[in-house]
């Protein structure tokens, strides 16, 4: 799926315009290229006289400068990133060996237009180690072997804005936050056809997901677990192996004005966890939703349970409040 058919999908968004403050340092004397079609390593790596591989094109990029990839090939067997630098895909498709590895603690990362495709071998797309903030704004990352991104016990806080993580053969987006200061932002995002997880988070941090779709994956569609706290609002989750949407291991889930169809569960909540559920629909699912006993599922009494072969399992509590 190329970044434009991706964007189809997409919900009109202002996000283009707050992310103009990253592309400061895009100005000409900054700018670098790469081609895969007219570089050489041997060139300044200018618009005009391209390198070849993506490494080469980073080394030449200035600290806060900009690299332009300029059509779609294969651009060599790494991509190591250890400084602040936007990368501009204009949708071509980028194939590398080894994923784009983030590893600068002090570095701002933009990914932007790019489609990864890791031809079923490369391990993941993208994989940060070390960051200050990371946005990978309406990217494709897809047909990796194992996740389409991977964060790490890394300190960065992540944008995944107006992309989608596809066709990965374990989880789309995986966040190991676990003793981190990590905090994730979801919107206009699809995780599709993964072999795991779509969104899968584990470590105490803060997840905001907005406007999500997670289908046909592996086992979830969108799972936190190890004291997560992570908000979804106006999401889809739909015919996933196991639940739409899972919550572990200590996680604390708000789930508003969302979906559920088609799943094995429409939201699970077990191992003494709790979840806010207002405003949301479960339909058609083998369950709705599943509570095993010792776990906490708040309603406002305001959601659309139907349709399923079991509606709930378990005992529903009453929110009250405001």
């Amino acid at each position: 799926m190329s970044c434009r058919q991706f964007k189809a999908f997409a919900w009109p968004t202002a996000v283009a315009g707050a992310t103009l403050v990253f592309a400061a340092g895009a100005q000409a004397g900054n700018a670098r290229a790469v081609s895969s079609l007219t570089g050489s390593d041997a060139n300044p790596c200018t618009l005009a006289q391209p390198c070849r591989t993506l490494q080469r094109g980073i080394n030449r990029t200035p600290d806060g400068g900009t690299l332009h990839v300029l059509d779609s090939g294969s651009y060599g067997s790494k991509a190591n990133i250890r400084k602040s630098v936007t990368i501009l895909g204009d949708e071509h498709t980028v194939v590398l060996g080894n994923p784009v590895t983030i590893n600068d603690a002090d570095a701002k990362v933009v990914l932007r237009d790019l489609v990864l495709n890791g031809q079923g071998s490369t391990l993941h797309g993208i994989k940060i180690r070390a960051a200050t903030t990371v946005r990978i704004e309406n990217c494709v990352v897809q047909s990796f072997a194992s996740h389409g991104i991977f964060q790490r016990l890394a300190n960065a806080e992540l944008f995944f804005i107006g992309s989608a993580a596809l066709d990965n053969g374990e989880h789309g987006l995986f966040v190991d936050a676990t003793g981190t200061t990590a905090r994730v932002t979801v919107d206009e995002a699809r995780f599709d056809g993964n072999g795991r997880t779509g969104l899968g988070v584990l470590g105490p941090i803060d997840v905001a997901v907005r406007r999500a779709v997670a289908t046909g994956n592996g086992t979830h569609g969108i799972a936190l677990a190890e004291q997560t706290h992570m908000t979804v609002a106006r999401s889809v989750a739909a015919h996933n192996g196991q639940a739409g949407y899972s919550v572990f291991l200590g996680g604390q889930m708000t789930l508003e004005s969302s979906a559920a169809y088609g799943n094995k569960l429409g939201i699970q909540v077990i191992f003494g966890n709790t979840a806010r559920v207002s405003n949301s629909h479960f339909v058609n699912n083998n369950t709705g939703i599943h509570i095993p006993s010792g776990s906490t599922v708040l309603t406002r009494q305001n959601n659309t349970v139907v349709g399923n072969a079991v509606d709930v399992t378990g005992t529903l509590t009453v929110l009250d409040g405001l």
